[in-house]
């Protein structure tokens, strides 16, 4: 699972990851938990799955474009128009260049914490 607060003390929608190889969305949707894929309270969650359930680029990058830049872009614009710093953990794809890339194109900063 993947979660975030805002420095406000706000909540952003998590990420859950399930184990599983599965063909598409509504795949994941049939596989998860009944309360997880019925109940309304969970539409703004991301559930998705890999096949060791550990986040990777893949489900990291899709957690940047599902819940992150939608949380940014609140305000209807385009393009995040105000400062934003993900503060992350050393978990190895944290660190893969290609995801730092993405937060760079995205003009979002980042800190990590030091193991």
């Amino acid at each position: 699972m993947l979660l975030a607060v805002t420095a406000a003390g706000g909540k952003i929608p998590p990420q859950v990851i399930y184990t599983g190889k599965f063909k598409d969305e509504d795949d994941v949707a049939r596989s998860a938990p009944k309360v997880a894929s019925t109940s309304s309270a969970f539409e703004s969650w991301d559930i998705t799955s890999t096949e060791s359930h550990w986040c990777c680029f893949g489900t990291l990058k899709r957690w940047v474009n599902k819940i992150l830049l939608p949380y940014l872009r609140r305000d209807g614009k385009d393009e995040v128009t105000h400062p934003a710093m993900l503060i992350i953990d050393d978990f190895r794809c944290h660190t893969e260049r290609r995801f730092l890339d993405l937060l760079d194109d995205l003009g979002i900063e980042y800190l990590h914490i030091p193991p």
